[in-house]
């Protein structure tokens, strides 16, 4: 898609930001590369946007202000993009480009996984002898994304079942 994450979510005094990426799935997966692959490549292709250095805006951010956020395959919508603060989407993303110079921002990525990740289960696999294929792919692949996130100096923050 063309959004530079799900949501974002600023503190001007803090000074911190963070990129959320969300995905859910219907079906319970314990611990899922497959499912793993589609928000870690969200988040990653868009990992430009946490670039102290960058000049692109995200895509429709001039728009923040004016349209509800929807998405497929989910009834109801937000209103509004912009739940605290005021000004135009444009303004909004200045201040937060703001926070994203300023040597002691904090910049974060956001994983928030539903029904996609469980903590407990995904760590009793990988402690047994003969790991499950699925489970060694996923470890990959978030190890990948730790990476590019921590060569930009972003924390990653993983929401997922217990």
């Amino acid at each position: 898609g063309t959004e530079s994450a799900d949501f974002l979510v600023a503190d001007t005094r803090a000074p911190t930001i963070a990129f959320l990426h969300a995905k859910a799935s219907e079906k319970k997966r314990l611990y899922s590369a497959t499912a793993l692959q589609e928000v870690i490549s969200q988040a990653q292709k868009n990992l430009r946007y946490a670039h102290p250095f960058e000049d692109a805006r995200p895509p429709k951010s001039d728009r923040w202000h004016v349209d509800p956020w929807t998405a497929p395959q989910v009834s109801g919508q937000v209103k509004s993009r912009i739940l605290r603060g005021g000004g135009t989407g444009t303004e909004i993303w200045d201040r937060m480009r703001e926070i994203l110079r300023t040597p002691n921002g904090r910049r974060e990525v956001w994983l928030v996984l539903g029904n996609i990740l469980s903590k407990s289960a995904f760590e009793k696999e990988l402690r047994s002898r003969s790991q499950a294929p699925e489970a060694v792919q996923a470890v990959y692949l978030l190890e990948g994304f730790l990476s590019a996130a921590m060569s930009l100096g972003c924390a990653v923050r993983v929401f997922c079942m217990p």
